[in-house]
């Protein structure tokens, strides 16, 4: 079945996103002075981790789809927003690169299983 979620994102730098594979971004906007992604999402596929990346101006740029730019206020600087693509099943790749920890890892691999569980759950008591 096809909805529509909202994700939170770290206004600085990388986010990864677990959602189910193929997701449709929408936007990316300020709700409530917190930064919002919405994206159309098929709960029967697999969750996969989807890149978005966040840059200031000056900030050093990798790429992706641009999504949106967010003006923030109080003299916040302005973000633009994104989208790297998704990153496979295999989260080591990505998560490799941000340095962090095998428990590190193995703890935000655990977390992305237990969401596609409790996603298949949902499905079994329909």
């Amino acid at each position: 079945m096809k909805t529509i979620h909202k994700y939170m994102l770290d206004l600085e730098g990388k986010n990864l996103i677990p959602m189910p594979k193929g997701a449709q971004i929408l936007t990316v906007q300020l709700q409530r002075e917190l930064c919002c992604l919405w994206a159309i999402v098929d709960s029967e596929q697999p969750e996969i981790l989807r890149r978005i990346d966040t840059y200031s101006a000056e900030c050093e740029f990798v790429g992706g789809k641009y999504i949106n730019t967010i003006q923030l206020r109080n003299g916040f600087p302005t973000i633009h927003v994104f989208d790297l693509g998704e990153e496979g099943e295999s989260l080591k790749p990505i998560l490799s690169e941000w340095d962090l920890s095998p428990e590190a890892q193995e703890s935000y691999q655990r977390f992305c299983r237990h969401i596609q569980e409790k996603r298949n759950e949902k499905k079994g008591n329909k």
